[in-house]
């Protein structure tokens, strides 16, 4: 009598380890889109950030190896304090 190889019957333990491997291969898959998308849009933020930078250096608040200045530092105390501190100031 001949006898058809078939697939053996997976087990309900392999079933789910299967299910667990699967959904962290979509995980994975999901985070290296989310990586991608992230590094585009920091790509498409470099020019206005450099156009900022270039302003900061033309007002002198940082020098050409974009060190903050007195002046800089000045301007970023009086931007966090209060209003009412800035009077006293």
């Amino acid at each position: 009598m001949y006898v058809c190889c078939s697939l053996p019957q997976l087990s309900d333990f392999t079933m789910q380890q299967y299910t667990i491997i699967h959904g962290e291969q979509i995980l994975r898959t999901n985070i290296a889109h989310l990586r991608l998308a992230i590094s585009e849009q920091n790509l498409e933020l470099i020019p206005d950030y450099e156009q900022r930078i270039e302003v900061l250096k033309e007002l002198k608040f940082i020098d050409e190896n974009s060190t903050v200045l007195l002046k800089g530092r000045v301007a970023c105390e009086v931007g966090n304090c209060q209003p009412y501190d800035v009077v006293l100031f």
